[in-house]
Order: C-alpha cells, then sequence, then structure tokens
C-alpha cells in the first residue's frame, strides 16, 4: 500500500465527531487531576488512557475531513520534537528504569507527539477546534475555581468529591489554601494562570463583560490556592503581554525581558519584607516551604547519574520517599515533585532536560521573529514564559494526562506551528 493512500478516500462522519473527541479529550484530562482520582490511581489510569485513545480518534478524524495523506499526516514535525523523544527513549533504556514506569513512558511519548504536533496542527486547520479548545478549557476553569472556595465556606465534598486542602498554610495567610477538586492547590494554580492569559487573550479580540468576570474569578481563585509560583508565572506574563511592540519584535530583544522581569522580581520581594500583611500571605518567613532541600536532594542525586537519570517516574519516588523529612522541615506536606525541571534532570538527565528547555524556548523565539499579528504574537510570547517560570515551582511536563500539561503542551505546539506558517487563524466568536 502506497504511503500517499488518502486517508481522505474512507468517507469522512457527517456529524462533528472531530470536536466530541477533543471535548473528552479535555474532560478526561480535567477528571483525571481530581483529589478524588489521586485517591483511585486504577481509575485515574483508566481516564488517562481514554483520553490518550480520544485523541488519537480525534487525529484519524480530522485527518479525514481535511483531505490529508499518510505522508501529508505526520509532515512537518519539528525536528526537536523528534530529537526529544529519541533522547527520551534512549536515555530511559540506558538508565535501566524503562521497565518499573513502562506504561507511563509508552504514554507519555505518544501524548507528547500527538499534543505537541498532531492536534495543534489540526486545531489550526480549523479554527471552531481551537475555539472550542479555549471554550472548553476556561469553562471547566471556572468549575474548578467555583469550587476552590467552597472549603472555606465549610464544605467537605462536592457532589461527592473531595476536596485538596492545605491546613498548614493558615498559618500565614489566615486560610487553608484551596484546590478545590482540583488535586492540589499548586496544580490549580497553574489552572489559573493558564485560564487568566487565554481569557485575557480572547478579550483583547472579543471584548466582553462575561470574560471581564471570568477573569476576576481566575485571579480570585489563585489568591485561595496561594500558589506562589503561579503567581510569579502569571506576572512574567503580564510583563510579556504589555512590553512594547519591539521588545517582541525578534527573538533577541527578547533577552531584554530578562533583567526587566528580575527587578520586578526584586521590587515585589521588597514589597513583600516590609508590608507586613503580604510578608505574611506570601509565607516569607517560610522561605520556599522545603523546596530547596527537596531541589538539593534531587540535584545531589542526579549528579550521580547527570546524562540519562534514573528514568521516567523515579523522580516521584524519590520525593515520596523524601516526603517525611520534608514536613519536619517544612511542615508542610509534599505529594509530588515541585519543579519541572528537577524532575525531568532526575528521570531522564541533563541532556533531555536541555532539549526540554528548547522545546519551550524556541517557539516563544520563533513567534518573536514572525510576521504574525501583535496581539497573537503577545499572547504566546505571554503565556510561553509565564509557563517556563511556573514550571520552576510546578511539574507539568509534555505529555501528561493533566489537563494544565495537556494545555501547556498544545500551546507551545500552536506556537511553533503558527511561527512556521508565519500567521494567525482568528477563531471566530462562539454566542453563548
Amino acid at each position: 500500500m502506497s504511503s500517499e493512500l488518502a486517508i481522505s478516500q474512507y468517507e469522512a462522519p457527517s456529524v462533528r465527531l472531530d470536536q466530541s473527541l477533543l471535548v473528552f479529550v479535555l474532560v478526561g484530562a480535567f477528571f483525571a487531576v481530581t483529589a478524588a482520582t489521586m485517591q483511585a490511581q486504577s481509575v485515574r489510569s483508566a481516564i488517562m488512557g481514554t483520553s490518550i485513545i480520544a485523541a488519537l480518534g480525534f487525529v484519524l478524524v480530522t485527518t479525514a475531513k481535511d483531505q490529508l495523506t499518510i505522508t501529508q499526516m505526520f509532515r512537518g514535525a519539528p525536528k526537536l520534537l523528534y530529537i526529544y523523544i529519541a533522547a527520551m527513549v534512549l536515555a530511559d533504556i540506558a538508565s535501566g528504569g524503562a521497565g518499573a514506569h513502562l506504561t507511563t513512558f509508552v504514554a507519555q511519548m505518544i501524548a507528547t507527539y500527538l499534543f505537541y504536533f498532531m492536534i495543534p496542527r489540526a486545531l489550526i486547520r480549523d479554527g471552531r477546534r481551537l475555539e472550542l479548545v479555549f471554550e472548553v478549557f476556561t469553562g471547566l476553569a471556572a468549575f474548578a475555581a467555583v469550587t476552590a472556595f467552597l472549603p472555606l465556606l465549610g464544605f467537605s465534598t462536592f457532589l461527592s468529591l473531595p476536596f485538596a486542602v492545605k491546613d498548614a498554610y493558615s498559618h500565614f495567610s489566615g486560610w487553608s489554601a484551596s484546590g478545590g477538586i482540583i488535586e492540589t492547590p499548586l496544580v490549580l494554580g497553574t489552572f489559573m494562570m493558564l485560564a487568566t492569559t487565554i481569557t485575557f487573550y480572547r478579550y483583547r479580540q472579543f471584548p466582553s463583560r462575561q470574560r471581564i468576570a471570568a477573569i476576576a474569578l481566575f485571579l480570585a481563585a489563585l489568591i485561595v490556592c496561594q500558589s506562589r509560583g503561579s503567581m510569579l508565572g502569571l506576572g512574567v506574563a503580564a510583563v510579556a503581554y504589555f512590553s512594547p511592540r519591539w521588545l517582541i519584535s525578534t527573538g533577541w530583544r527578547l533577552l531584554i525581558l530578562v533583567p526587566l522581569i528580575a527587578a520586578l522580581a526584586g521590587a515585589v520581594l521588597l514589597l513583600f519584607l516590609y508590608v507586613p500583611a503580604l510578608s505574611s500571605y506570601f509565607r516569607v518567613a517560610n522561605g520556599s516551604s522545603g523546596r530547596v532541600v527537596e531541589w538539593a536532594s534531587l540535584v545531589l542525586m542526579t549528579m550521580k547519574s547527570p546524562w540519562v537519570g534514573y528514568g521516567v517516574g523515579t523522580a516521584g519516588d524519590f520525593v515520596a520517599g523524601l516526603a517525611p523529612v520534608l514536613k519536619g522541615l517544612a511542615g508542610i506536606s509534599v505529594s509530588a515533585v515541585d519543579g519541572t525541571y528537577f524532575e525531568t534532570a532526575f528521570d531522564s538527565g541533563l541532556i533531555v532536560t536541555f532539549i526540554y528547555i528548547a522545546l519551550f524556548l524556541l517557539p516563544v523565539w520563533s513567534v518573536a521573529q514572525s510576521q504574525m499579528p501583535l496581539n497573537e504574537k503577545r499572547f504566546f510570547v505571554a503565556v510561553g514564559l509565564g509557563i517556563f517560570v511556573t514550571n520552576i515551582w510546578v511539574s507539568n511536563n509534555f505529555g501528561g494526562m493533566r489537563l494544565t500539561s495537556v494545555m501547556i503542551t498544545i500551546l507551545m505546539g500552536l506556537a511553533y506551528q503558527y511561527a512556521r506558517n508565519s500567521r494567525m487563524l482568528t477563531p471566530p466568536e462562539v454566542s453563548s
């Protein structure tokens, strides 16, 4: 059978099956990160596996609807993505960790390819699909944001779903950090940072009171979850978004943002130190909430196997064993690795980590070099840099099946595709 066989010769479904599958993927990824599924790993794994199958189905259906050949289906993927996947595979084999979390590893590699390349390309081909992704994501974010307030109002569950609450934070802010039904307040923070940036971008396209209200809700939930990393990431995104046009007109000029962001961080730190209420809320006395010890431990272990790491998933196992120590030092429970880059280095080594960082920053660089409209350019630069900073504190790996990781991977893939095409398709407004 020729590789040029057009998949489109088979009759494409007349219903919008592509949109239904897309919604299923996003909703599945949302419910894979609730506090309830964290307590039922078999259910979590089933949801994640089903979502990946739905994502594959979406790619096949859209390939048929868009009348692409098999060769065209795979054409245009960034070479760096292939290098990243190959390096991940080699590192996992060399480390001897391939057998420990093999299913997770295979699923992560498939999901990375789907969400970084194939799904973003399908979204670009039909603006209605991209609009649907933004609508569903921000809708789920609004739902998650509302549930974050319920524990503070005395509710213990929502529709039998437990809440993720960190009571230790009440010593500093006066209330417990709440993630609502999401697995941790940190993950909710990333969720709110992404939703705020996306909604503001769409507000600039199509202003409405509903979007202003949504931004206010997301910001309030960000305050309630008390995620300092996500707040800093959103601050960086805001600086990038409102930067002068000339500053984001080339990749090299983006480097000027580094000292600007550093100066902003320094000014904010001084504000925290001299305003008691802010100092208490941001847990200045608590320092890094045990992260310095966690990161130092991860770095020391990584240096014993710097090039290939210990295998995908092993950083989580290591931090789980370290949790009692961190609990004693910071008084705060640690349930997962804090920091994408530390986790990637531990799992897969420094080479993979550098490639991973390049997959984040090169699309941002390419967007700055492109000729796309200013609002779209601002959005991709802002969300890319905001995510990059947030990931210092929170783990959001490419190929991860929590909704924040899925959306981050899609956004970076979109940035690459739009920069490559040097154009931007503005999604149509959908009346609600």
